[in-house]
């Protein structure tokens, strides 16, 4: 009886830290600490400006360099009660609005090839410009999104988060 539970132990622990360690980008997994982040991005560095999400979450390690098509992004990771919640890629090139835009349309089609249609996708066309596309899988989310107005630099960012309950 006692082999049963200690059996029973194991498999329920697997379960849940598979629960817990829901991939993020790369090697990089939810709730992860920063040393343990800092441990598979040893390239990884503090932010000089570090940035905070609507959340609350905070921007505690950057990794620039990321090639990502013809582009250069920079990784940055925010945490939330010392846990890894977000990995967004930013862009770093000093593109125009419209190279960004462009750079948007071949990420998106190449990301369309490996994954599919996307779960959702919406686009402005105002005095701001916009496109988001999100795909959803086994419960990451992985959002493109491009925004920019006359006479600010765009932005051109890959988010990669849980999916939450609302």
């Amino acid at each position: 009886m006692g082999v049963i539970r200690s059996v029973l132990a194991l498999v329920l622990s697997f379960v849940s830290l598979s629960c817990v360690a829901q991939s993020l980008w790369r090697n990089s997994a939810y709730g992860m600490s920063v040393a343990e982040v800092r441990s598979i991005n040893p390239e990884a560095s503090n932010p000089a400006k570090p940035s905070t999400l609507q959340n609350g979450a905070s921007e505690q390690l950057e990794l620039p360099g990321i090639q990502l098509g013809k582009n250069s992004f920079t990784a940055r990771f925010y945490f939330k009660d010392s846990r890894l919640t977000q990995v967004t890629l930013e862009l770093s090139n000093d593109l125009s609005a419209k190279d960004a835009a462009d750079a948007w349309d071949e990420l998106y089609a190449s990301e369309v090839s490996k994954s599919g249609k996307e779960t959702h996708r919406r686009e402005s066309n105002g005095k701001i410009k916009g496109k988001a596309a999100t795909w959803i899988s086994n419960g990451t989310e992985k959002t493109f999104f491009f925004m920019a107005k006359e006479d600010y630099r765009p932005i051109l960012n890959i988010a990669y988060q849980v999916q939450t309950p609302d």
